[in-house]
């Protein structure tokens, strides 16, 4: 096909929609037949109407052993294909590698890809990530929840679970997000969108630094809240995002008329929450901004679902000070049996307490009395010390927090009795500037005690939740069975298909390193020998297999003021380092521009013949990337074979060397893919870029005064793609911001030239053809309980929440589901199939 600068249209796209094929199950209209020819044979079939098809020669262990040709049959057929429903191919008998075919080998041409539910790989144990939780509560049975939050400077965060706990610790379910199977009227807070092949996709929150925050506004999770807990099971929380106080039942539903509560006066600060008796009325402390400060009051709230704003109840909004009407900066707060309120007024050093009215009680001095529960029937006082209130460190002019070095818990009699009686104290160590902050509940559901407390100093393994009964006396640390993960609540392991083998890599797993068999999904952990070995897999950035089944790794330079931050080294199957001829062990290169996430390294591939496609910035500095091709001894070959943006995708090669890239550009009239018939968020072009097919020879992305594309995180600058012969806007994620690039879409190329493409918010992977037509769509959104058929919860049938990465052998493709910590492997079937033997 003769090489031409892009002008981006979607009419490939458009060609897979069902009005194209068939609503009849695909068929033959001539059955496949294969006949001696003068150079080898000739392979015919027909179908009846379009659909696409698989060409493959197996071997007698039913592998396959040369990959012919597949695609979409119509007018826009791929090569070797053409155009038409009649095909005929010609085979020269070899296999892949170049070989004769073993005898007994078969023709097999099959119709209709499909792809089916095999099983769930590598799950992260249910647990909590060592960052700790953003929010905890617990329900008038004595169940935890949890709430956790990947939080960043400036208290942001994007990604939000909530799970639910026995009072031991046992897992029971996932809350946030929801069940994909509850009827719409559970879930009606979430919206949903139809897309033109219909597919009916719940839509995730915008946001300006990564698209997704959640499904519902005002996402729990925002910064650190203190929730409580309804006898009905509805749970209530100070939403950063919203403004507002909101509620969702314990079961994970969001019904609309239920969500929404009423207005709080300012956005910002951790909002505490505490229930009357009889769970008529709520009251709000904590409330205040960055830069106004604290309201210095305590609001109060009907949740008869009349009122739209929380109304000042206690202190004098807006005005600090240290008399009986006066607060400063209060915080906790708490209700006792009998309905008297407990509010830590946490700058004046005390505790003060007043009765349902509102009429002041008493004053009990306590240093830093930050977080307060009240025993329901003992009338016991717990009350989180902050000795050092107020200190403080900052990162620059982005963020400022509290340090929280020097803390306790400590109990007091009663309200009749203050005095202390009991006193734990929390690991002396700041704040860091990520975590969310100590927080404290009270489990008053059995006859001994017990406080849960979350982030207490990040000094032991467990510092993420403690466990402290109520026992003889004391306050004392128990354990528990709530375990602890690794840092991050997200993996997203680099993958490699060895297709030859029929088996997959996967480095950094939640069980490790592992060698999977894709028939019965055992795991085998990779063994690399010698020092080169250990530095390959200490940190693998992305992987792929090269001819004679050998493994290249890409990880980080321990050197981190190399020129180049990531080394190439290649393993043979025995795991022993196999030297480049030029490079010697290692090949090295750039990622992507520093400042992104060293977990992310950039994209490489392996191409039969052994020359490496490798994405990398020009240098540390430079703010635009390209893909470098070297040859199999390691030494360049032609550096910039493909220019791309400073923030580019991935590559990959096929075997018969068509060249794929991604990268965030998008067509100039379109700001989300035409799969979608409206945006009502206006947040679709950032997530997706676009993906190219190039000829061998490459092409670049350059700046364009003309209509074609442009590019998002450049301020939509006009650009284009120069020689790429098709495009497909609809790979996602994808990088927005050049300093940012922590979340990229792994693709993949099968043997047959079809790609495998993430597309994160339709929950699912887009399979095209070598020439641009979508094939098929495999994944619906379901949350980390969704574990298949036969299951608790069996819909949908392949269950995906962020399909980040997908690799892809003969029969099966495995997907790296991010969010809910686990990979999901489908096996690749077809609605019909006709074998004939070669003779």
């Amino acid at each position: 096909m003769r090489c031409r600068t892009l002008v981006v249209t979607i009419s490939m796209l458009a060609a897979f929609t069902q009005a194209g094929l068939s609503a009849d199950a695909p068929a033959f209209s001539v059955k496949p037949k294969i006949e001696k020819a003068d150079k080898g044979y000739r392979i015919s079939f027909a179908v009846a109407a379009p659909t696409d098809a698989t060409v493959a020669i197996i071997g007698p262990n039913t592998n396959v052993v040369r990959h012919l040709a597949a695609g979409l049959l119509g007018p826009k057929a791929p090569a070797p294909f053409k155009a038409g429903l009649e095909q005929a191919l010609d085979w020269d008998g070899m296999d892949d590698a170049g070989k004769p075919v073993p005898a007994g080998s078969k023709l097999r041409v099959s119709l209709g890809l499909k792809a089916e539910f095999a099983r769930i790989l590598c799950p992260a144990p249910q647990g909590v990530a060592s960052r700790g939780p953003i929010a905890i509560a617990v329900d008038r049975q004595g169940n935890l929840f949890v709430t956790e939050g990947s939080l960043f400077v400036g208290a942001v965060t994007t990604i939000v679970t909530m799970k639910a706990f026995d009072s031991e610790g046992n897992y029971l379910r996932t809350v946030i997000p929801f069940r994909a199977d509850w009827p719409a009227e559970k879930v009606s807070m979430v919206d949903y969108i139809d897309t033109v092949d219909g597919r009916h996709i719940p839509l995730s929150g915008p946001h300006n630094h990564r698209p997704y925050t959640g499904f519902t506004p005002g996402q729990p999770g925002m910064t650190r809240h203190l929730p409580v807990i309804t006898g009905d099971g509805r749970m209530y929380f100070g939403a950063r995002g919203s403004g507002r106080v909101l509620s969702v039942g314990i079961d994970g539903s969001c019904p609309r008329e239920l969500y929404n509560g009423p207005k709080l006066p300012m956005s910002g600060g951790t909002v505490f929450l505490a229930l009357s008796p009889d769970d008529k009325t709520m009251y709000v402390s904590g409330i205040g901004g960055s830069k106004k400060g604290p309201m210095q009051a305590v609001y109060k709230i009907a949740l008869d679902g009349k009122e739209d704003t929380v109304k000042p109840f206690l202190g004098v909004e807006n005005e600090a000070g240290a008399d009986e009407k006066h607060l400063k900066d209060p915080r906790g707060v708490a209700v006792d049996s009998a309905g008297r309120i407990y509010v830590g007024d946490y700058m004046n050093d005390r505790v003060q307490i007043f009765d349902a009215e509102g009429k002041f009680m008493k004053s009990f001095e306590v240093k830093g009395p930050e977080q307060i529960q009240v025993h329901p029937k003992t009338g016991a006082v717990y009350v989180l010390s902050v000795r050092d209130r107020g200190a403080k460190e900052s990162y620059g002019s982005e963020a400022t927090w509290e340090v929280y070095e020097d803390k306790s818990v400590v109990k007091f009699a009663s309200l009749d009795d203050w005095k202390a009686v009991a006193q734990v104290d929390l690991p002396k160590r700041k704040k860091h500037m990520h975590d969310a902050g100590p927080m404290m509940i009270l489990d008053a559901t059995h006859a001994e005690p017990v406080l849960w407390l979350a982030n207490v100093g990040r000094q032991e393994p467990d510092d993420m939740l403690w466990k402290v009964a109520d026992r003889n006396g004391k306050l004392e640390k128990i354990d528990h069975k709530v375990l602890r993960l690794n840092r991050y609540q997200t993996v997203s392991p680099a993958l490699a298909a060895d297709r030859a083998n029929n088996e997959l890599y996967a480095f950094g797993t939640p069980e490790g390193s592992v060698k999977i068999n894709p028939a019965t999904g055992e795991r085998k952990k990779i063994e690399l020998t010698g020092d080169a070995g250990k530095a390959a897999l200490d940190r693998a950035g992305s992987a792929a297999v090269g001819p004679e089944g050998m493994l290249y790794l890409r990880s980080s330079n321990p050197d981190e003021k190399a020129e180049h931050a990531w080394l190439i080294r290649r393993f043979n199957r025995k795991g022993e380092m196999v030297p480049f001829e030029s490079a010697g062990e290692f090949i090295a290169t750039n990622g992507r521009r520093q400042g992104g996430s060293p977990e992310y390294t950039a994209s490489f591939s392996v191409g039969a013949d052994g020359k490496i496609f490798v994405v990398g910035m020009k240098s540390k500095q430079d703010f635009t990337a390209s893909v470098d091709l070297y040859g199999a001894d390691g030494k360049i070959l032609k550096a910039g074979l493909a220019g791309l943006t400073a923030n580019p995708g991935g590559v990959r090669v096929d075997p018969a060397g068509r060249l794929y890239v991604s990268d965030t550009l998008r067509p100039k009239d379109r700001s989300y893919p035409d799969f979608y018939k409206a945006d009502p968020r206006e947040h679709f072009c950032k997530w997706y870029g676009t993906l190219f097919r190039l000829p061998p020879e490459g092409g670049i992305a350059k700046a364009s005064d003309k209509d074609s594309m442009t590019h998002f995180a450049r301020g939509n600058s006009p650009a284009k793609m120069e020689g790429a012969l098709w495009s497909f806007y609809g790979i996602s994620p994808m990088p927005q911001q050049a300093g940012c690039l922590c979340v990229i879409a792994d693709f993949d190329v099968d043997g047959w030239g079809r790609a495998f493409v993430p597309d994160v918010p339709g929950y699912c992977i887009a399979v095209l053809d070598s020439n641009g037509n979508v094939l098929t769509r495999f994944g619906s959104y379901g949350n980390r309980d969704a574990l298949g058929a036969g299951s608790a919860v069996p819909a949908p049938a392949i269950p995906l929440w962020f399909p980040e990465r997908v690799a892809a052998l003969d029969a099966d493709a495995f997907v790296v589901d991010s969010h809910n910590s686990r990979m999901v492997q489908v096996r690749l079937t077809s609605a019909t199939s006709e074998e004939v033997v070669v003779k």
